[in-house]
């Protein structure tokens, strides 16, 4: 039988109570989730109020507005529902923030005189007066809303602050300059940014910063201004355009109530726009593939569908330039329209609107503000301002963080743009903060109630349709708020109940209901935890007291206090008069020990007193305790997280230990609540029961289920074995019962049994002090059936936790005997797992991760010939040793006793192989604890081998994880059967004469030969007979697996798999993998407990804040394992719940592949913040780039760039801009466009949201440096520019085709060559400068082979493409989270890395970093602080030169030898190299020479280890270089060509190559050769690699005529030439004589 393991009788070590502490469950908080905190700002009238408010509504944030500050101070001033107290200060926000909280949720009913503070009084008068309102009190609103606890919980939107319009008095004096220095916040010029400056100050630790920047030109600010109208009832802005589109709508005919259809159209166009998602109904083709419709050259994409533009052709491209990839000159092309100018998404501002009614049409108004000399003004006191606000932006936001939008775009446009942005930047937006419930119970409902009465009552209010029973949260019944607040544990009664993610909390009265419905999750971040509790612990010699003190004692953050170990500390302080001066109580203890006395009472209690003031140490030096005693780590650290909080309990080990001081300790007032009996008889003391840490196996700790490696120091002995032990025991325990009997008047006794394990001891003292640890419960019967929903299954799935903890094995629980554990159920196996479980749940359990399953154990049943061994070997990929029961039996009978090995013996010759059920077990059992297989696990062949030893398995619960039955039917088995054993006897028969051949007088291999002969004339002989027999084999071997299973069927919960053999081998192979998958490669998901659910149960779920989302969002984790590009994302929705989490997968197939295999996909990194790219195509005219820039932009849905399709874009788009105004006015005119005017178009259509969210690729511009660095003046810089390199000559041939093609379909055409000389100039006089500026300044310059296929240059700029975007998310991902970052090859301008390089310049430490390698990277990653932060570089740097600086006076050190090679070489002259010129070093101020760049590279690293060297005496000769053409012919021969044909005659020697039809010496030259070109080193690779194909070849025709005359000739003494029958010959024979003959033939041709 399995039984636990028992670790050696020893006192726990400091590290092992450790263990037992980490292993108890986390405490259950509401981690807040990450929420943002917006500002919205813009020149004014840029749009960013509408803007904000529809963000802040999308976001379920609480925006601050205007607006919002005056409407929330109008309803707290008519508001007659407040519960708020009368005041008049004004400075304590936080107060006036809770204040509008409770006011603005209106969840009290008591009906209390509003008394208004100072704030609302004063903003209140000035509306009803009509005036303004004063700007202080007005800032003082907003900083009231952002405390509010409203705001800390859903996130904030800022909008309107910094005031964009003008205000005199807004203006503050700059503080003095002592203030300056003193404020951590920077002082600005203006309140209103001071304001905003403090409400950033003041953020809650899980918002973050973003700012939202809305630009555009003061012309077409001024412009947008002016045509604006206010509605005078509501205040409302309405644009120009909406109102000019709803007038022209209604003068058409629209009617109201009716569609319309030009907004409907918009609305479809833009739906397509902003679908980003990856559809799985249009199918791709594969990357390269050359099946396209109709057979020519076309894209290999399929058609767009949905409204898209047709597929480009190769040449319909824009502008002209039709160009063509690469692959030759003459091949036809297919051009079946004209070409076309198209952009697959529309570019264009959108001009449609929701009309307006016609009651407001007639009542719009013009603003005063919004007339010219007005916005003059305004606008310039804004740019006065700028500074400081550009300040104050650059303080709190970092360019990550900052969005920049184009005003000039329409609201929806806007909207969707912020949206996608945030999104990208790690916001979910789908997930809104969860809203409590308040539960409203009338006076007296729950007179006369039970609680279980209460809480069945509470579940039925106000609960949705789907949503799960409610439970009592870890708080109980107490107050989190007061605890929050107060650091005070209240206890409260069932009235005013709040419902909360699926929790029952309580609070203690209206305030705290007010607050706490406001802002849960503030008031949940912080685990309820045991204040100040004070415990004695009491027990006998050897009882374990003192672990369970010390371990409590850092649960709970209390001070630990050891009287003993406060006299052995003093005892051994090597100062003793000093010590006996500066505490006198030490000098009177010595003189009553020295003359015999014992210490009175008074004088521990005293003593007892000066630990608690932390006038003593409490625990010896030098000891582990010491840190918990006196440092602390304990309670509100260790357990509960957070700061540690000053310790205000105590716990005393081991006192008081008679009458007379527990009457003390309660005389003294240290009166403790709780004390800790741990009791035993001195008989059953023994160290190894009540020392012992396995127990319950919870020295493994939750996290790894490993068992801990202990070094013990004692020795196993009973504890009666101790001197003077009964005189130490019997002391105690008669006086123990009077000291219980006083202490249960004042405190409350916790008694338990010292002889359980530690684990289960602490578990039950927790349980008795501790009302928030988490509990098991058991599950009734009636609860099972009563339970409309089924239990969510535990961190063990159906198996019993008590089983898998205990003895490594998985074991079915049992669904009747069930517990629920946080919230999951468990099934166990027994009744005493079930108590067990009860008592430590938390021991067996790991609720932070994945469990850790025993190793995969199958039993392999199946009569012989259905291929078991065949079968095992499929599975052994998966690391499972393979075994045959037979042979283990004698592997553990080597192993075991004498009188055990015998009995093995005979009973495996005597009884048929059949063992003892006792021997049986033994054997199993030494499975499950033997290496390798206890941590391997094991696939065991042909067992159990009868319906006895399946019994024996079931008896002592042997469980492994399945039963494989190979099902064959007897005459397919007998037939395999009967081959085998003639493929065998065939074998040694061919194996003999193989040897005979060799070896004639062999006389062994003789007599192998003639018995294999023989048998093999036997078995055709009685081939009937053989069959028979095999049957009945067959059929008796089915019955034992049939009785086999019946025993499993009927009292085993083990999967029996079967597998039909009767097919041949692949399939059978087939069919048991993937039926073994989920117990072998799926192996870490076997205990995952994740489950499906519907889509709206899901969605509810959230809302409810019962489960979040997963960190994959709303991101199929299987589709982003798949696929391997970062620029795609694939939603799903087909939601699985795991633990706390809902992941939503793409497809049936994908969820279950994602319950089947979880752990594979959870622990892969989630997907990093969303980089759209944003490149440029730059080429010769004809090098391909428009084909490439189209296929580029529709594999990955980007934006397609041309300058006619921005040009275009602006024009037809009917926008009111003054860049717009300006191109159409120059084309009018028949003007070419200016390039100031082409740059700031490329820059407003790059800026749309659209190029924004899908990225974009520009296609054939800039194309002169001039407009390169304007663009980078603009900030416009691609991510990555790529070049398409063809020669001149393909260029020329390139448009001569296509000039014949443009002739041919009539289409205008500008493929001519004096254009194209024109145009391949203006590359040429560019290139080299484009080529500077991004290649050397920004890195990004990439160079393609335009002249090859345009499969070959899509894959290549995929390759790139992919590869700088996950450079980009994993920068983005890093600085958003604060960490450090790569910020190699992603387009940072190398002089702003230079201008802001660390301290260590160009050297790796390990502003920025260098790092020489990869390696050096991902280590610098990891701790960044640990080098960037570490000591300075030397003084002097060793710097590389050249040759150049080797000029008179200056010479080489070491006389132009390497030091590397004289350092790290061997002695003698092998060490002496000189140097070469081309790698030389300075350092301090000498020059030094190298043999190679490996060794330049070392003396860089530590130039030290080589600067103090010094050459011998003797040196080599100088070696003198010679030219070998000048050498005799002998010479040049030995210095170039001796070794290869060396080494070639010597082969030739050792192979003796004899080719048929070929003479020696022929044969030799072939050889000769072959080999020397197939190992030339001048040879390209290609070259190596084809003549080596070639020498093999011939050196296998050689092998032939060996070969044939084996194969062919017997062995026969008296006929030499006798030859194997045909039907006898061996495979492959036939086919190298025919290739023989072949020879023959190709010699004579």
């Amino acid at each position: 039988m399995l039984t636990p393991p028992q670790l050696p009788a020893q006192p726990p070590t400091q590290e092992t109570l450790d263990a037992i502490v980490a292993a108890l469950p986390p405490p259950r908080v509401v981690a807040a989730s990450t929420r943002p905190l917006l500002v919205f700002v813009d020149g004014g009238g840029g749009g960013a109020s509408a803007l904000a408010k529809r963000v802040a509504q999308a976001a379920n944030c609480e925006l601050l507005s205007p607006d919002a500050v005056i409407a929330a101070t109008i309803f707290s001033s008519i508001s007659d529902e407040s519960p708020k107290e009368s005041t008049e200060s004004t400075d304590d926000d936080q107060r006036v923030a809770d204040e509008n909280s409770n006011n603005n949720n209106n969840n009290n009913n008591n009906n209390t005189k509003v008394t208004l503070n100072s704030f609302e009084k004063g903003v209140f008068e000035a509306l009803l007066a009509g005036k303004h309102i004063d700007s202080d009190k007005f800032l003082d609103g907003y900083k009231a809303m952002a405390a509010s606890n409203d705001a800390q919980h859903k996130g904030i939107v800022i909008d309107g602050l910094p005031f964009t319009s003008p205000c005199d008095d807004n203006e503050i004096v700059a503080a003095a300059e002592d203030d300056l220095v003193a404020s951590s916040t920077p002082t600005y010029k203006y309140k209103d940014l001071e304001t905003l400056a403090a409400i950033l100050d003041k953020k809650p630790h899980n918002f973050r910063l973003v700012l939202v920047h809305l630009t555009m030109g003061e012309h077409d600010l001024k412009a947008r201004r002016q045509k604006q109208w206010v509605d005078p009832v509501t205040g409302l802005l309405y644009p120009g355009g909406q109102v000019d589109y709803s007038k022209r709508r209604r003068a058409q005919g629209w009617v109201d109530g009716t569609l319309d259809e030009e907004n409907e159209a918009a609305l479809v166009e833009e739906d397509r726009t902003w679908d980003f998602d990856v559809h799985d109904d249009v199918p791709k083709k594969k990357f390269g593939s050359d099946d396209d419709d109709g057979g020519g050259d076309g894209d290999d994409e399929e058609d767009g569908g949905g409204g898209e533009e047709e597929e480009l052709e190769d040449d319909d491209l824009e502008d002209g330039d039709d160009d063509e990839e690469g692959g030759g000159s003459g091949r036809k092309k297919k051009k079946s329209k004209a070409a076309v100018n198209v952009a697959r998404f529309n570019l264009s501002n959108k001009n449609t609107w929701q009309i307006l009614p016609k009651e407001i049409l007639d009542r719009l108004l013009k603003r005063p503000e919004d007339l010219p000399e007005c916005l003059t003004h305004e606008l310039k006191k804004y740019k006065e301002k700028s500074i400081e606000i550009t300040k104050l932006t650059t303080n709190y936001f970092d360019p990550l963080h900052t969005i920049k939008l184009d005003a000039s775009q329409h609201p929806d446009i806007l909207f969707k743009s912020a949206i996608n942005r945030l999104t990208s930047l790690g916001f979910n937006l789908l997930e809104t903060p969860p809203m409590s419930k308040k539960l409203d119970i009338s006076p007296g409902t729950f007179t006369g109630m039970t609680q279980s009465d209460i809480y069945t009552y509470l579940n039925a209010l106000e609960l949705e349709a789907g949503e799960p029973p409610r439970e009592e949260s870890s708080w109980g019944r107490f107050c989190p708020v007061q605890f929050y607040e107060h650091q005070r544990l209240v206890h409260n009664g069932f009235e005013t109940p709040v419902s909360y993610r699926g929790f029952f909390f309580f609070l203690s009265d209206a305030e705290c209901l007010g607050k706490f419905v406001a802002n849960p999750d503030k008031y949940l971040e912080t685990a309820p935890s045991l204040q100040g509790v004070k415990m004695c612990v009491l027990g006998g010699p050897f009882t374990g007291k003192t672990a369970q003190s010390k371990m409590i004692a850092k649960i709970y953050n209390l001070k630990f206090i050891s009287v003993d170990d406060i006299l052995e500390a003093w005892d051994q302080d090597p100062n003793q008069a000093e010590l006996k001066k500066r505490v006198p109580m030490y000098a009177d203890i010595v003189k009553r020990c020295k003359k015999g006395q014992s210490v009175a009472p008074e004088t521990m209690i005293e003593l007892i007193k000066m630990a608690l003031n932390g006038e003593v140490k409490t625990s010896k030096p030098n000891t582990p305790v010491a840190a918990a005693a006196d440092g602390g780590g304990g309670g509100g650290g260790g357990k509960h997280g957070g700061d540690v909080p000053p310790k205000s309990g105590w716990i005393i080990d081991g006192f008081p230990r008679t009458l007379d001081e527990a009457r003390a300790l309660l005389q003294a007032d240290l009166i403790p609540e709780y004390v800790v009996l741990l009791k035993n008889g001195e008989n059953q003391y023994q160290l190894s029961p009540t020392n012992q840490c396995g127990g319950s196996g919870a020295t493994n700790s939750a996290s790894n289920q490993k068992p801990m490696h202990i070094t013990y120091y004692m020795p196993s002995l009973p504890i009666t074995t101790y001197p003077y032990f009964d005189n130490l025991f019997n002391g105690f325990r008669e006086e123990l019962p009077e000291i219980i009997k006083l202490l249960e008047l004042k405190t409350k006794i916790v008694e338990t049994g010292a002889e359980q394990a530690i684990p289960t001891i602490l578990a039950i003292i927790q349980t008795a002090i501790d009302p928030f640890l988490p509990k098991a419960y058991e599950i009734s019967e009636k609860q099972l059936q009563e339970n409309p929903a089924p239990f969510e299954q535990g961190s063990t799935k159906d198996f019993c936790p008590f089983a898998l903890r205990q003895v490594n094995i998985l074991q079915k629980g049992n669904p009747q005997i069930a517990v629920r554990y946080m919230g999951q159920m468990y099934n166990l196996s027994s009744e005493d797992a079930k108590y067990a479980f009860l008592m430590e749940p938390h021991n067996f359990v790991s609720v932070r991760h994945l469990m850790t399953p025993p190793p995969p154990r199958f039993f392999f049943l199946g009569p012989t010939g259905s291929g078991k061994s065949v079968c095992m070997k499929a599975l052994e990929k998966w690391g499972a040793p393979i075994i045959r029961f037979a042979d283990y039996v004698y592997e553990f009978a080597a192993t075991a006793e004498q009188s055990v090995r015998e009995e093995i013996e005979y009973m495996m010759k005597e009884n048929a192989g059949l063992l003892s059920p006792v021997l049986v077990e033994d054997v199993v059992t030494s499975l499950f604890k033997k290496e390798p297989y206890a941590s391997k696990g094991f696939l065991l062949e042909g067992f159990p081998r009868s319906k006895a030893e399946a019994e024996v398995v079931v008896k002592h619960n042997l469980h492994i994880d399945a039963v494989v039955v190979l099902r064959i039917e007897p005459d397919i088995a007998a037939h395999r059967i009967l081959t085998e054993k003639k493929k065998d006897w065939k074998m040694k028969r061919d194996e003999a004469r193989r040897i005979l051949f060799s070896s004639p007088d062999n006389s062994k291999a003789a007599a192998q030969l003639k018995l294999a002969e023989a048998e093999l004339k036997k078995m055709d002989d009685q081939e009937s007979e053989m069959y028979d027999a095999c049957l009945d084999s067959v059929d008796k071997e089915n019955l034992r697996i049939g009785d086999v299973l019946g025993t499993f069927e009927t009292a085993w919960q083990v999967p029996i798999i079967e597998i039909d053999c009767n097919k041949c081998i692949r399939p059978v192979v087939g069919s048991l993998r993937r039926n073994c998958t989920q117990f072998c490669e799926y192996r870490k998901s076997i205990l995952s407990n994740a489950y499906r659910i519907e889509y709206r149960e899901a969605e509810l779920l959230m809302r409810l804040g019962i489960k979040t989302y997963s960190p994959f969002g709303n991101i199929c984790p299987v589709s982003l394992k798949k696929n391997s590009s970062v620029l795609k994302r694939l939603t799903g929705t087909k939601p699985v719940v795991y633990r706390t989490h809902i992941y939503y997968l793409r497809t049936e197939e994908a969820r279950d592949e994602f319950i089947a295999n979880l752990h594979e996909y959870i622990t892969q990194p989630p997907p990093q913040p969303v980089v759209r790219p944003q490149i440029c195509i730059l080429g010769r005219p004809k090098s391909g780039k428009s084909v490439t820039a189209a296929r580029i932009a529709k594999e990955y849905d980007m934006v397609h760039l041309t300058i006619p399709v921005i040009i275009n874009s602006l024009i037809n788009g009917k926008e009111d801009l003054e860049l717009s105004r300006k191109i159409s006015a120059c084309l009018s005119a028949g003007l070419a466009l200016p390039e100031d005017l082409v740059n700031e178009a490329v820059l407003l259509v790059t800026s749309r949201a659209v190029c924004l969210a899908r990225g974009w690729v520009l296609d054939g511009y800039p194309q002169t440096v001039g407009q390169a660095k304007e663009l980078e003046r603009m900030g416009l810089i691609p991510h990555i520019v790529f070049e398409l390199n063809i020669s001149e000559e393909e260029m020329y041939i390139r448009s001569k085709n296509d000039v014949k093609t443009d002739v041919r379909m009539k289409t205008p055409h500008l493929n001519f060559a004096p254009v194209m000389s024109i145009r391949d100039q203006i590359h040429s006089d560019n290139v080299a400068g484009l080529k500077r500026l991004y290649g050397r300044k920004y890195a990004n310059w990439i160079e393609i082979d335009g002249s090859k296929s345009k499969w070959f240059l899509k894959q290549e700029l995929v390759v790139h493409l992919e590869a700088e975007t996950m450079r980009r998310q994993n920068y983005t991902d890093l600085k958003t989270k604060g960490l450090a970052a790569p910020v190699h090859d992603i387009g940072i301008s190398l002089e702003h890395i230079h201008e802001n390089l660390s301290k260590f310049a160009e050297y790796c430490p390990g502003k920025f970093y260098k790092m020489v390698r990869k390696e050096q990277l991902d280590v610098f990653l990891e701790s960044p602080e640990k080098y960037a932060f570490g000591p300075d570089l030397p003084e002097s740097l060793p710097e590389k030169k050249t040759s150049s600086v080797l000029v008179f006076p200056r010479q080489l050190e070491l006389q132009g030898y390497c030091p590397v090679t004289l350092a790290e070489g061997p002695p003698g002259f092998e060490s002496i190299i000189p140097g070469n010129p081309n790698h030389i070093v300075e350092y301090e101020g000498k020059l030094f020479a190298f043999t190679c760049q490996e060794n330049q590279d070392k003396f860089m690293k530590t130039p030290w280890d080589y600067i103090n060297l010094e050459l011998p005496a003797k040196l080599p000769p100088k070696i003198v270089q010679i030219n070998v053409g000048q050498l005799p012919l002998l010479g040049y021969l030995e210095q170039s060509v001796a070794r290869a044909l060396t080494e070639a005659l010597t082969d030739v020697g050792k192979v003796r190559p004899k080719h048929p039809y070929k003479s020696l010496p022929k044969s030799a030259a072939d050889y000769l050769g072959l080999y020397l070109k197939a190992n030339n080193p001048k040879n390209k690779e290609w070259v190596q690699k084809k003549y080596s194909k070639e020498l093999r070849k011939f050196i296998d025709r050689c092998q032939l005529i060996s070969d044939i005359s084996e194969m062919v000739r017997v062995y026969d003494s008296e006929h030499p030439f006798t030859f194997v029958p045909i039907h006898e010959r061996q495979l492959g024979l036939d086919e190298k004589i025919n290739l023989f003959f072949n020879l023959q033939t190709l010699r004579q041709q």
